[in-house]
């Protein structure tokens, strides 16, 4: 059977762009466990390296997650400083449940962990909302975080207020907790090739916000097509990123509270066999 040369190179051309941009996180959104820098996600992107490459390719996928599992929320307890004989404390939904480390006279950090988790799920109320890990289930954690902390998912979708405190003692904890609420801004850089000025006959190398690209994001995530073709990179900026109402009321012993949120570029176009 004959090949006509000219549909397979069209196919192969068509292949070639749309396996890119490869699949990447903006750059300040670090590792799976870290949390948003929104010192770095506000305004007009602050350098030309910002976001994703996307000049090869003439369509790409934006993704906005404010959950590391869409069905989900997640809550990822640090224990920055131990104290074997503290009363630890988390609060789900307005329901208390503390953990009295002396009464539980643990003499490793892994006792204590196993201690704190079993606490938490035998309590009949909170445990009826979230289920605490001594390791995270979904493999998030990334050493060297993962020896000293416990993870709390939600049993159902329904978002939940969380809070953590020290109620007696000197132990030190961090908090990381899924976002439930953020807007999504749109921001495209076309590659400067000299002047920026309109009508100089040159491409003008600045940062723009799309028309009518600012979405609302909420607790599943955001998901979209947009054609790239002419452009050199996107980011897309978060802005008004935020927790539960409730969340981190109390906060005694807790040194750092943290929001999570993940943003990915991609493809968009699916791969198709070529005859």
């Amino acid at each position: 059977m004959a090949v006509d040369i000219f549909a397979l190179a069209n196919k192969l051309s068509v292949l070639l762009a749309s396996r890119k941009p490869e699949w990447a996180l903006q750059g300040y959104t670090g590792n799976l466990d870290a949390p948003v820098d929104l010192s770095k996600s506000i305004g007009v992107p602050d350098s030309v390296s910002r976001g994703v490459y996307v000049q090869d390719s003439p369509r790409v996928i934006g993704i906005v997650d404010l959950r590391h599992e869409v069905h989900r929320r997640r809550v990822l307890i640090g224990i920055e400083a131990q104290d074997y004989t503290a009363t630890y404390r988390i609060t789900v939904d307005g329901n208390n449940v503390d953990y009295n480390a002396a009464a539980g006279a643990p003499t490793t950090l892994e006792e204590l962990k196993a201690q704190w988790v079993a606490a938490i799920n035998a309590d009949p109320t909170v445990g009826a909302l979230v289920t605490a890990y001594e390791d995270d289930p979904g493999g998030y954690i990334a050493e060297p975080n993962k020896d000293s902390s416990i993870v709390l998912y939600g049993r159902a979708g329904d978002d939940f207020s969380f809070d953590a405190e020290i109620t007696v003692g000197t132990a030190d904890l961090s908090v990381l907790v899924d976002a439930v609420s953020a807007t999504a801004r749109l921001w495209w850089h076309a590659k400067q090739t000299s002047a920026q000025s309109p009508g100089s006959g040159t491409t003008p190398g600045t940062w723009r916000k799309s028309l009518n690209g600012e979405y609302a994001v909420g607790i599943y995530g955001f998901v979209e097509r947009f054609d790239s073709g002419g452009l050199d990179r996107l980011y897309i900026e978060l802005v008004d990123v935020a927790g539960h109402p409730d969340d981190g009321v109390a906060d005694g012993g807790v040194s750092e509270w943290a929001i999570w949120t993940g943003v990915a570029i991609g493809p968009a176009v699916d791969e198709v066999a070529v005859p």
